[in-house]
């Protein structure tokens, strides 16, 4: 655990995913990374977000989920998690019942 928080990348493909991590320095930065295979359903079903539950053994809402995906983002909202949409785009919030 780093500074009281755990850190984890929640994405689709594992080599994927794990090759991105390292590839941008960010590998010591995270303590896992979870990915949708584990849960074999893909985001946003709960299943995906449960993994990071069940890995930090905590409630839904002790995670702050960030994504620059709204979908994403609301799939997590639901689920029970704090949410930050990084919309570095400036697009239109297609959620906005779910801010």
């Amino acid at each position: 655990m780093k500074s009281g928080y755990y850190n984890s990348a929640i994405g689709d493909l594992r080599k994927r995913l794990t090759a991105a991590v390292t590839s941008a320095g960010l590998n010591r930065m995270f303590d896992s990374v979870l990915t949708v295979h584990d849960a074999k359903v893909f985001k946003p079903h709960a299943a995906v977000y449960k993994l990071a539950t069940d890995r930090f053994s905590c409630q839904p809402g002790e995670i702050t989920f960030l994504s620059s995906n709204r979908w994403d983002v609301a799939g997590a909202k639901v689920f029970g998690f704090d949410t930050i949409w990084v919309n570095r785009i400036g697009a239109p919030d297609e959620y906005p019942d779910m801010a």
